[in-house]
């Protein structure tokens, strides 16, 4: 039994929620009798970023016996906390008796952060915790407060306990009806209810409308079905929870066609069953694309409808090798072995930190940076590939400025109908913060604007590059500006092959560096043993290989160090190789790293997104590594750092090269005499 279910506005002091969390935690399972192990609560504390509508919330809230609310002024702006509310309030809808009684015992309002009561919506104000604690310690202080200050603990500690039997008590005597689980995102917002949704235009935050829309705006406009949610051609079927997935898949295979893309576009994550049927669809030469509707939303955002979907196009329907096709550029399914990483980046953000992303070519970062996008869906963001732009030549910082603004007016415009705002080119850093700010004060709430920079060597000066150098001050400035200025308007995301931007100071003629020390760095490190293995069973998978040895990964995992683009080029040729069409074993990579020496692929790898990339002190360090007994006896201040960097992208581990084939590959280069 789930006893209650803590629903709470993001940001409103996290650490506190959660410490009260498991306060309430203990305490009911102490007087329900229960043991100390099973969680008798939930809190969305441990959804990733962006998981809004995730199928745990959706079930949680669909069965818990009651609903206890930390208020606060930002609870009732929380469009994700009004759904929550509706949710429930549906459930207490379908008490036949005794509504109120149920509703009031059900559904407990806590003051977190005190505030004015005309700041409280009409259909909460009939729920007031004054059986709990004496109203004025409430009024005045609220639970946080209680928790802050240690003269109010015993008052705190009374409130965790009444609390505790009020919540055992109701679920045991008044039962709230489960419902149907059910995407939250269908559920409207109880404190706004004559707010349709975030995004009012006729794409809306409807997913069949956002399909649609996204389709036309691609040139590829859907006719509408007998079956909801079924369009063609395609087909293409919008599911927005995980039953109706279930239940309305054979269908879905009917209406497939053999090698012809299909689509199907989920609100919430897809259950393992429903994507075993979707992998036995495959198998009989109907090809599937699985998109997430955040992602589809993005693109529709961004205006790249058209290249999303012909770049799925390209990628899953005509290519019938996915080592070589599939990776996280829709599905967050194959983002291996980084997720821990995506919430590290998502929590930055929220605090409106800064973070840079390094690390090698092929690793993964703009995979990495378009499942980030997928999840900031729900404000304005502004992705910009810096490779675009010649920083010799180009005024790229007013470019800059003016896809900043674009970016925000075309979110707007799908935010609401009547965005009264042309997008222009800002002249100077001064129009460019006060048209933000106008944008930002017609919303009348609190956003920021999330740019994405990828490819930040493309721009970054080198040494005595005078106009690229007044260029890099002049945009990485305004940047700096926005993001630290007394209203903070953008959090900034960056990528990049090695943290330079944020370590360098000094640029010469130019002047410092704005962003110096101005990023929090987290590098995107290779796989480890565990997601490789992952990776490799689920993409065999998905082409009908119904074994992989153990031997297989073991040893791809030794010869590709985990870097996940030579693991796959690997990969690829084995499954090209293999011998039995439902089986990868250690004898088809022997066949695959044949081919591959032959031809040089494994060399073109290494050379283009590793060896090339190096310094002279860090491939001097690599060869050492590679022939133990060559490294110099003395150690310089370039050599120490160059180790440093090398252990920071993962290329060495315990004083050895992690990625076997590159190890050898610079030792047959030593052989060869080609140093």
């Amino acid at each position: 039994m789930l006893y209650f279910y803590l629903s709470y506005a993001r940001g409103d002091d996290d650490a506190l929620v959660n410490r009260f969390y498991e306060d309430l935690n203990a305490e009911v399972r102490l007087i329900a009798g229960l043991p100390r192990d099973p969680e008798v609560g939930f809190v969305d504390r441990a959804i990733p970023l962006g998981e809004t509508w995730s199928e745990r919330l959706s079930a949680a809230l669909s069965t818990c016996r009651t609903f206890v609310v930390l208020s606060s002024p930002r609870y009732y702006l929380s469009d994700v906390c009004g759904r929550e509310w509706s949710v429930f309030s549906r459930r207490l809808q379908q008490v036949p008796d005794q509504l109120w009684q149920a509703s009031s015992r059900t559904l407990v309002v806590l003051p977190w952060i005190p505030h004015d009561d005309d700041r409280v919506p009409e259909i909460v104000r009939p729920f007031r915790p004054s059986t709990l604690m004496p109203e004025p310690v409430f009024e005045r202080d609220g639970v946080r407060r209680l928790m802050q200050l240690r003269r109010l603990h015993d008052d705190y500690l009374e409130l965790v306990s009444r609390l505790a039997y009020r919540i055992v008590r109701a679920a045991r005597e008044f039962l709230v009806p489960d419902t149907e689980l059910f995407s939250v995102a269908s559920a409207p917002n109880a404190f706004q209810p004559d707010r349709k949704s975030p995004i009012r235009s006729p794409a809306g935050r409807d997913a069949l409308a956002v399909v649609q829309t996204a389709f036309t705006a691609a040139g590829r406009p859907l006719d509408e079905t007998r079956l909801p949610g079924m369009f063609t051609p395609g087909p293409v079927w919008v599911v927005t929870d995980a039953t109706t997935a279930a239940s309305g898949l054979p269908l879905f295979g009917e209406y497939a066609r053999h090698g012809r893309l299909s689509y199907l576009v989920h609100a919430d994550a897809l259950r393992s069953d429903v994507e075993r049927g979707l992998d036995r669809v495959r198998l009989e030469g109907k090809p599937v694309v699985t998109v997430p509707l955040r992602a589809l939303r993005a693109a529709l955002t961004d205006g790249r409808a058209k290249p999303f979907l012909d770049e799925l196009e390209r990628r899953y329907g005509t290519q019938d090798n996915l080592f070589d096709t599939k990776n996280a550029l829709t599905d967050e399914r194959f983002l291996f072995g980084r997720e821990a990483l995506l919430n590290t980046i998502g929590g930055a953000i929220k605090r409106d930190e800064h973070v840079l992303i390094t690390g090698l070519r092929k690793v993964g970062k703009t995979s990495l940076l378009n499942i980030l996008r997928q999840h900031l869906v729900d404000q304005p963001v502004c992705m910009v590939d810096l490779q675009r732009f010649d920083r010799h030549t180009e005024d790229w910082p007013a470019e800059l400025s003016r896809l900043m603004i674009e970016a925000f007016d075309r979110w707007g415009r799908l935010e609401q109908v009547d965005w009264p705002f042309t997008t222009s080119t800002p002249a100077t850093i001064s129009e460019l913060e006060r048209q933000l700010h106008a944008r930002i004060d017609h919303l009348g709430r609190s956003i920021r604007l999330t740019v994405v920079l990828d490819e930040i060597e493309r721009v970054f000066p080198e040494p005595n590059e005078l106009d690229a150098g007044r260029r890099w001050v002049r945009a990485s400035g305004a940047l700096r500006l926005l993001a630290q200025g007394d209203r903070r308007t953008v959090v900034v995301i960056g990528a990049d092959l090695r943290p330079v931007a944020n370590r360098v100071n000094d640029l010469g003629p130019a002047g410092t560096n704005p962003l110096f020390s101005f990023f929090q760095e987290i590098p995107l490190p290779l796989l480890d043993a565990e997601a490789l293995t992952e990776m490799v069973h689920a993409l065999a998978r998905e082409m009908g290989v119904l074994e992989v040895t153990s031997g297989f990964t073991e040893r791809l995992f030794r010869l590709s160090g985990g870097h996940p683009s030579l693991a796959r080029t690997i990969a690829a040729e084995s499954y090209r190789q293999r011998r039995d069409a439902t089986l990868l074993t250690d004898v088809d990579l022997d066949a695959g790293l044949d081919y591959l020496e032959e031809s040089d692929a494994v060399g073109y790898v290494l050379r283009n997104n590793l060896w090339d990339f190096l310094t002279p002190q860090e491939r001097e360090v690599l060869e050492g590594l590679a022939r133990p007994g060559s490294t110099p006896p003395y150690r310089t201040a370039e050599r120490s750092q160059a180790e440093a960097t090398l252990r920071r992208q993962g290329l060495v581990a315990d004083q050895r090269i992690r990625i076997g084939l590159f190890e050898k590959w610079i030792l047959d280069r030593d052989e060869a005499g080609r140093w």
